[in-house]
């Protein structure tokens, strides 16, 4: 059976994804395997897969992340639909489908569409005070408010915060965080300060990009993070100057007014054409790093490059 996750939360959409994976997996005991949506180029490449699971083992498990990007296999997936869906094929978006066009009538009505849309700043507070419980740290409302603004509405990065405040408050044996304290696990420790990274990235201050990203890749491979948050950034901008363009109301982006103010200020910065190729750029980057053709802390860098011009991906 096929089962498709999507939508713009895409944090919900992947816990439900991998729950249901555990949940038909039985807890791993079934074998999983996993594909990248943009290493596919022909539907046969799925046929490969799942006949090839189906000689050896019928109850193993294809999970696709990422997938639909392509036109001519998402117009095969659709006329293979029946034969692929004798098989367990688990699918997570990070994106929301275009509910009008023909993939997503049809998952909606062969009930396959899981569809997580994106929470208010309220909802997403109240969310980022139920994980604050889970693991017990304390924090007052304004603090609370501010990290959901600073993290622009995303719960992948909300989590990672709030696991760095739990090691910290671990570590120091203590449960509430004063301002300090959550201002310095927030952006300002050794580790880099992803805020400064993505500033600078949008004012085109290259120089400045640079230095922020050797500070955060010194310690750890963080490039999938700061992908994810490039690519968000990206998005973001563009759809500012293609509201813009339009005349319409700004407000259609739901985003946090703080949040807001800053992108259009960043916006300016930017052509859509340039924007247009950063995404590209980043694509091709995220893919040669998962294929090894290139260290991640090097691809990154010569990425960045593309501030002044220089694309290399």
């Amino acid at each position: 059976m096929i089962r498709v996750f999507c939508g713009d939360d895409t944090y919900e959409s992947f816990i439900s994804a991998t729950s249901k994976l555990k949940e038909v997996s039985k807890n791993g005991k079934i074998n999983i395997e996993t594909i990248h949506g943009d290493e596919i180029t022909d539907i046969g490449q799925i046929f490969s897969k799942v006949e090839g699971i189906g000689l050896f083992n019928e109850t193993s498990i294809l999970f696709i992340k990422r997938f639909f990007e392509k036109n001519d296999v998402t117009d095969q997936f659709i006329e293979n639909f029946e034969k692929l869906d004798q098989f367990e094929i688990i699918i997570w978006l990070d994106k929301h489908l275009d509910q009008k066009k023909k993939l997503a009538k049809l998952l909606k009505k062969e009930k396959r569409q899981f569809l997580y849309t994106e929470q208010k700043s309220w909802q997403i507070e109240k969310w980022t005070n139920q994980l604050l419980n889970k693991y017990n740290i304390k924090l007052p409302q304004e603090l609370v408010i501010q990290l959901v603004a600073l993290s622009e509405n995303n719960k992948w990065l909300i989590r990672s915060e709030i696991l760095k405040f739990q090691k910290f408050a671990e570590k120091n044996n203590k449960s509430k965080l004063s301002i300090d304290e959550f201002e310095n696990i927030i952006g300002l420790s050794a580790i880099g300060n992803i805020w400064s990274f993505l500033d600078s990235f949008g004012e085109k201050n290259l120089k400045k990009v640079l230095k922020e990203s050797e500070v955060l890749l010194r310690y750890n491979d963080v490039s999938q993070y700061l992908i994810a948050m490039l690519n968000r950034e990206l998005q973001i901008l563009m759809d500012v100057k293609i509201i813009q363009n339009r005349g319409d109301d700004l407000k259609t982006l739901k985003l946090h007014p703080f949040v807001l103010q800053k992108s259009l200020k960043k916006a300016t910065n930017f052509t859509i054409n340039e924007l247009q190729k950063l995404v590209d750029g980043l694509m091709h980057l995220d893919l040669r790093i998962k294929k090894g053709d290139i260290n991640s802390a090097t691809g990154i860098k010569l990425y960045l490059y593309g501030l002044e011009g220089k694309y290399y991906f």
